[in-house]
């Protein structure tokens, strides 16, 4: 059998095995007692423990399909015309600018933006936003475009209407009501240290180096503003900031299984076709044991390799940056993602820093990209409010 597979299969006999536990005490009208509760918590030990496994195996299968895919199309990165600026580049992050003759120069030059960083290769940007892809849900699960400069973009109150029309009839004047919003180009920067000894090593992959903590930091910095950013404060408008609010809970820290079916149906049915739910493992973990009235569990883990989660049959995705469940906030989400539109500037620019952390015998590199997100229709995405105190 399948390694994933397994593993998910072992999880799911865990759920099974807790939820057998909490039936037997709700049939009999009463709470755990201590020896269950100690079951049910060394079981919670291995469900974390199996969990943390399959996202380890998944990683590990999806680091060795881009290595077979690099190898595979090899031969055709070196064909597209940025060989030779790609050399170039490395140069540069290795050796400095004063280590580059005019021609070279003058090569880089023509890819510098105003603050002196120099755009990355085509092959090495393609391969971070990849990356980026991977580490950060909402590039998974949002539509990703590019663009060249600010542009007011169109944002529909509500989907219109429609109607059937007599012969010379008038048609539904309803239309939806739009207001524009700007796309902004928001920085995302961070600075990577790498000591002297490691550039001067030309077999170190100082690419790769550059590039995973660059994916790592950046990644993480824009799921927490795409899932609730304030353009006010310098960074992309969150999807919370403007979804609609589906339901609001009875209690400040619990939600209720009647109350998440409601959320489920507070998106209308185009928006269920391709919805899924967004919610912290926190949260997750605290509905695990939710039922519906025929006593059918919510939750229902994914038992194939690839298949994820379902919740009421819709995959569930996961973010550390979504709310927790407390006072007022929105710790659940549930709708077509798609509809959140992320806008990155064309271009990811490195700069070299030769002094600044000279003393310490280190070398820095300063890395930005630029980008911004919308929700293209407020009402496409239903959040679950807590209840206020």
């Amino acid at each position: 059998m399948d390694k994933l597979t397994q593993l998910k299969q072992d999880r799911a006999k865990l759920i099974k095995k807790q939820r057998k536990l909490v039936e037997n005490a709700e049939e009999e009208d009463r709470t755990l007692n201590s020896e269950e509760k100690k079951k049910f918590n060394r079981m919670d030990e291995e469900i974390d423990e199996l969990e943390e496994r399959i996202e380890n195996v998944k990683k590990t299968r999806e680091r060795e399909k881009r290595l077979v895919e690099k190898e595979l199309d090899k031969e055709t990165k070196n064909k597209d015309g940025n060989k030779e600026y790609k050399k170039i580049f490395n140069k540069a992050l290795r050796e400095g600018r004063a280590a580059l003759n005019r021609e070279e120069t003058r090569a880089l030059q023509e890819d510098t933006d105003s603050e002196g960083g120099y755009l990355v290769p085509t092959s090495f940007a393609n391969s971070i936003m990849q990356a980026l892809e991977e580490r950060n849900v909402m590039r998974r699960i949002a539509t990703v475009s590019s663009t060249q400069s600010e542009k007011k973009i169109p944002v529909a109150a509500d989907s219109g209407q429609a109607g059937w029309i007599d012969e010379e009839g008038s048609y539904p004047s309803a239309d939806p009501s739009f207001s524009q919003k700007a796309v902004d180009a928001y920085k995302a920067g961070t600075i990577i240290k790498a000591s002297e000894e490691l550039l001067y090593d030309n077999t170190y992959n100082l690419e790769g180096y550059i590039q995973s903590r660059f994916v790592r930091r950046i990644g993480d910095l824009e799921e927490a503003a795409f899932i609730n950013g304030d353009s006010a404060t310098s960074n992309p408008t969150g999807f919370l900031q403007d979804a609609e609010v589906g339901v609001t809970a009875s209690a400040t820290d619990a939600v209720t299984a009647d109350e998440l079916i409601e959320l489920f149906y507070s998106a209308s049915k185009p928006y269920r076709r391709n919805a899924r739910w967004l919610l912290k493992d926190a949260v997750a973990k605290s509905i695990r044991k939710l039922k519906d009235n025929n006593g059918n569990y919510l939750w229902q883990p994914g038992l194939q390799a690839g298949q994820p989660d379902v919740l009421l049959g819709k995959p569930v995705e996961t973010a550390a940056d979504m709310p927790d469940m407390a006072t007022a906030n929105k710790p659940i989400a549930f709708g077509d993602f798609s509809y959140y539109e992320i806008f990155d500037r064309q271009g990811i620019f490195v700069q070299r820093l030769n002094e600044l952390y000279a003393e310490n015998g280190q070398v820095g590199f300063r890395a930005y990209k630029r980008t911004d997100g919308l929700l293209m229709l407020a009402e496409a995405i239903q959040a679950l409010e807590m209840a206020s105190a």
